[in-house]
Parts: C-alpha cells; structure tokens; sequence
C-alpha cells in the first residue's frame, strides 16, 4: 500500500505544528535555566536541524535549486515572516518593548558579513581572464568558493564566541541595565518587601529542569526532522498534483515548515514581554543559516 504524495506531504507538514508549540515552551524553559541568549542560540539550532536535515538529503539526490531555495528562503522567512509577526504580536500586547543594542547591531553585523560572503564569489567570477576555459574556469570559482565558506565558518565560531564566552554580559538584559536580582534587593525605607512584579509568578507554571528541558528539545527537533524526509521524497509528487513548481514550494512550503518552530517560539516569547529572546531566536536563526548552513553545504558538496 502506498500512500499518496499530496496525503504524505499535508500530513506532515501538520504535524509539525503541534511539535513547534512544544519545542517553544521547552525554549522557555531553559531560558530560564541559562539565559535568554543560550535559550534563543539552542531554539534556532534545532530548529534549524529540519533544514538542514532537507538540504543534506537534496544535495544527495543532486537537487541543488531545492538546496539553495531552501535555504534562502529560510532566511527570508526568519527575517520578514518570523520577526515581523513577533513584533506585531509583541506590540499588540505591549505599548513599548525595549530590545538591547548588542543584540541589534551584533546579529546585523553578522548578517552583513554573510552578505558580502555572498557577494564575493559572483564578482571574483568576474575577474578571471577570458582565455581560461570553461573547464578551468569552474574549478577556480569552486575553490574560491569553499574558501570562501570556511572563512565564514570560522566567523561564526567567533560571533558565537563573543556571544557565549567573551562579552556574555552585553547580550544579558538584566546585567545590560545594571539591574541585580529582586529577591536580594528588596529594601524599601529599611524594611524587606516583596517586588509587586513577582507577585503575579504564582500563577505561572513551574520550568521543566534544565534536563528535561532540553531532552524535549532534542526528541522534538528529531521528530520535526523525521517528518521533513517525507517531505523531500514527495516534494516533487505534491508539486505535480497542484500544479506548482517545486523550487516555488521549496521557496515558500518547506521554509514555512523548517520554520514553523521559530516561528511559534519567537511569536509566543514576544507575546510575555521578552523581545529580546524573540530577536535572538528569529533574527539568530537567520544569522545560523546564512553563516553555517549554507557555507556547511559548500563544504559538503566538495564530500
């Protein structure tokens, strides 16, 4: 018995709407546990994980639009689709949302220099002597190109070294603003009291162990991923039944899919006033997919 491409497709791509809700309290959780810059990084990575898991399997099957459609697509939705509902969201609910200004301008910088790794490969094509041949001319640009992708590797080594180890403080609101903790500075007029923003904290629910925590993360982003392999192997069968072209679904469909679970956190985080986990997620998404996943399948095309 075999089950048709379009019921494959739609099914799992359903499915993973449920797993993005339950990888966004998990995210939640274990921002509690660290901070809100590790809880976004650890979001974006296995979320993540489904495209990378979709553009490793259509580079084996030498599908390289899908490859490259996947993954640009990926950014964009991160950045216009992701980020934008998490900040109509978050100013629905709240008048005023203050996002800390090592997260803007480290995340832009990094975007940035994606770009111009981008960009280089194209204009150096442009400078080899015409009297090279084609043949000749393609291994150049191939080696410029893998040089160019380990170079952007090893930047991002570094940003998530400035982020995670060097200057951690810069990407911490509550050591950003000079603010220390509420239960150890509480005095008002020589007497201890009790802060009037923690007495709503009742009624919110426990966080899951830092453990456990993660362990939800882990299993959720490998079912996502489970579910995309179907997702590529009845690509081309879904796009024939409705009449689209499949870089056209790999462009808008997968992206929405691989991004469903950023999508779902970022929007839910801004919604509770913390926009700065939001950013870290949809904008630190992108930053992950234009600076190690794409130079990461250069590198393993070369494989």
């Amino acid at each position: 018995f075999h089950w048709n491409d379009v019921f494959v497709f739609l099914f799992n791509f359903l499915g993973c709407i449920p797993l993005a809700t339950i990888l966004g309290r998990a995210t939640e959780d274990l921002a509690e546990h660290t901070n809100e810059t590790v809880g976004g990084l650890l979001n974006a990575t296995l979320g993540n994980f489904t495209e990378l898991i979709i553009s490793v399997m259509a580079l084996h099957q030498g599908k390289l639009n899908i490859v490259r459609n996947t993954l640009v697509g990926s950014v964009l939705s991160n950045l216009l689709l992701v980020l934008g509902s998490s900040m109509l969201v978050g100013g629905l609910f709240f008048h005023t949302q203050h996002v800390l200004p090592a997260v803007v301008e480290a995340n832009s910088l990094a975007l940035g220099f994606a770009v111009v790794g981008f960009i280089i490969p194209a204009l150096f094509s442009y400078t080899l002597p015409a009297e090279l041949d084609r043949t000749r001319k393609k291994a150049i640009k191939e080696g410029f190109s893998l040089v160019v992708a380990i170079c952007m590797l090893l930047a991002y080594a570094l940003f998530l070294l400035f982020q995670l180890k060097t200057h951690p403080e810069y990407f911490d609101e509550n050591e950003a603003n000079g603010e220390t903790n509420p239960l150890l500075d509480v005095e008002h007029n020589g007497m201890d009291v009790i802060p009037d923003s923690m007495s709503d904290d009742d009624d919110e629910p426990e966080p899951a162990p830092f453990n456990v925590a993660l362990t939800i993360m882990t299993l959720d982003a490998l079912t996502v991923s489970w579910c995309s392999s179907y997702l590529v192997d009845t690509l081309d069968g879904f796009s024939k039944s409705v009449g689209l072209g499949p870089e056209f679904v790999a462009v808008f469909g997968l992206c929405i899919i691989g991004n469903a679970v950023e999508h779902w956190s970022a929007v839910s985080v801004a919604a509770k006033d913390r926009i700065n986990l939001s950013v870290g997620i949809a904008v630190g998404s992108s930053v992950q997919i234009a600076m190690f996943a794409t130079p990461l399948m250069v590198v393993l095309s070369w494989i």
